[in-house]
């Protein structure tokens, strides 16, 4: 029993030893997949932890679908209570597939992290390198603490909205987050503290779900993206000036030594690239085929349908938060292809002219087109491998969200008529 809590305490020591634990974002991201049980444990007691909370996971989502389902068939009747609480449940469903992508692919996600540990993490930076990779730190730091809080707010949001309503409510018409079809006295002491500690348990893991893969996937990619110019900046470091033109034949050799580092460096990125995108392609595909759903079924909801002010309150910030969203990953997905593809014209535009065609300048200028080719075809980070995701992906979910939504509002004018 000693040995054992002895091993524990220099495992906890050693994640806190670990340069990628220091880094805030990872740790936040980490801290998330273990909340939900998507974290790679490598103990024996540490992985019953580990399905136990993944099971307690599988039973909130589970419940949060099917109490939705539920009110949504009582409420039939009600065209706003029903979208609202549709909207809802897609949010549980998009949640519960990246969650189960993470689930499934946790030794993928412990592999990636490895190797960024290797290839962000352990690398010696000069002073220009250092301020890249401080920089990229400083994002996803603020962008890990964004989506933290905006859960947190949400989740605030969830609970405290049916407790504010209750100021001044009798015992027997209590408020819930969620509405109960049950045979019971759910408003009766206790059955409502134990029946709004549950609901408030999922909301809650309905919150870390839901932003945990974006924030392990996004962390990923914005230190990618710092990678890639920091090899841009070795890239044009590489070759000679103008002034040691006089130097070529000399140097000549310690170019070509250089130049294959970087194109040793160059294919470790790409790998690192094509492993986050096999791993983040289904949950970005979801968030994209949700994201138009929900966003119809809010702007439906708040200029077509006569619903509570609380109801279009909320409506209003998930369309904000949603766009937001949206908006941050496409920027970071077309910086990942727009930081990728520079790296071959960054290539071209070196002094690599002045190296002399002699055998090493030959191998040199192949070495060069080898980084050029690769280049052409930039990283990039897919919907499911059906298209890469951009800043044009946003426009056209925009504009397929207001498609959609006129094909509604002109169908339910013609019913109404």
């Amino acid at each position: 029993m000693y040995s054992r809590h002895r091993t524990s305490e220099k495992s906890g020591e050693k994640d806190m030893e670990d340069p990628l634990m220091k880094d805030v974002s990872i740790y936040i991201s980490a801290v998330l997949l273990k909340a939900c049980g998507a974290w790679m444990e490598t103990g024996k007691y540490a992985e019953y932890r580990r399905i136990f909370i993944s099971q307690y996971t599988n039973v909130l989502l589970a419940f949060g679908v099917y109490v939705n389902m539920t009110d949504c068939y009582y409420s039939w009747g009600d065209l706003g209570h029903c979208i609202f609480v549709c909207l809802i449940a897609l949010a549980i469903v998009l949640g519960s597939i990246k969650y189960a992508n993470l689930n499934v692919r946790r030794k993928a996600v412990a592999d990636i992290l490895q190797s960024a540990r290797k290839l962000i993490w352990l690398q010696n930076y000069n002073e220009e390198e250092k301020n890249i990779f401080l920089v990229c730190q400083k994002l996803s730091k603020y962008y890990a603490y964004l989506l933290y809080w905006v859960a947190q707010f949400t989740f605030i949001g969830y609970v405290s909205a049916p407790l504010i309503a209750n100021i001044g409510r009798n015992k027997s018409d209590r408020l819930f987050p969620y509405r109960m079809w049950l045979d019971l006295p759910l408003t009766e002491t206790p059955y409502y503290e134990l029946t709004f500690t549950v609901q408030a348990m999922c909301v809650c893991q309905m919150c870390v779900v839901y932003i945990g893969n974006d924030t392990i996937c996004g962390v990923l990619n914005i230190h990618i993206i710092g990678q890639f110019r920091i090899l841009q900046q070795r890239l044009l470091k590489l070759w000679p000036s103008q002034e040691d033109e006089a130097n070529e034949i000399r140097y000549t050799h310690d170019y070509y030594t250089r130049m294959k580092t970087c194109i040793r460096y160059h294919q470790k990125l790409i790998d690192f690239s094509n492993d986050l995108e096999s791993i983040f392609a289904l949950p970005i595909l979801a968030h994209i085929i949700v994201f138009s759903m929900m966003m119809c079924f809010n702007i439906f909801e708040l200029l077509l349908v006569k619903v509570p002010f609380a109801i279009q309150v909320v409506s209003i910030f998930q369309i904000v938060g949603s766009t937001i969203h949206v908006l941050i990953v496409t920027y970071m997905c077309d910086g990942l292809m727009e930081e990728s593809g520079n790296v071959g014209m960054v290539s071209y535009t070196g002094w690599w002219m002045n190296c002399p065609m002699n055998r090493t300048g030959v191998r040199l200028r192949h070495n060069l087109r080898i980084i050029m080719m690769r280049s052409a075809r930039p990283c990039r980070l897919t919907a499911g491998g059906f298209f890469p995701v951009t800043m044009e992906t946003s426009t056209a979910l925009f504009s397929s969200t207001m498609s959609y939504f006129t094909l509604i509002r002109n169908s339910s004018m013609a019913e109404s008529a």
